[in-house]
């Protein structure tokens, strides 16, 4: 799991050993984020990236809130997107923007709750965007 919430954490995951869409997908944040430059980082966005190993209450416990409970997202859904290997979903945390970005990772040993929840996000979320792998 990782959890980033400045350019120096991002960059550090961006040159750790990722799975390649993983790369790809934070990447383009991170260039996206870059045009903001008025901005420092941790005023526009942190990522939370939950890999199969890791369970729910861990995730919950390192971004230090409730996340899912009766297989939803406690917090508004803005965005969600399907890759080949993750799930990513956006929520807007604050008037100004300010959002997180979850990505999880799917496929066999992934947390069922957090899945589901996924699911949820994505049937509400149905949105095709070019730039992202559907």
């Amino acid at each position: 799991m990782h959890y980033i919430r400045t350019a120096e954490a991002m960059a550090r995951v961006l040159n750790s050993q990722l799975e390649p869409q993983l790369y790809t997908i934070l990447t383009e944040h991170k260039e996206r984020l870059a045009a903001y430059y008025d901005f420092p980082f941790e005023g526009l966005a942190e990522f939370l990236i939950v890999e199969r190993v890791d369970t729910l209450a861990e995730t919950e416990n390192t971004y230090g809130r409730r996340l899912v409970e009766n297989d939803t997202f406690v917090m508004p859904v803005e965005l969600a997107f399907r890759h080949t290997n993750w799930i990513e979903v956006i929520f807007i945390l604050s008037d100004d923007g300010f959002g997180l970005v979850l990505l999880v990772e799917t496929g066999e040993g992934a947390d069922p709750l957090l899945l589901s929840a996924c699911q949820h996000a994505l049937l509400e979320h149905e949105n095709f965007d070019p730039g992202h792998d559907g």
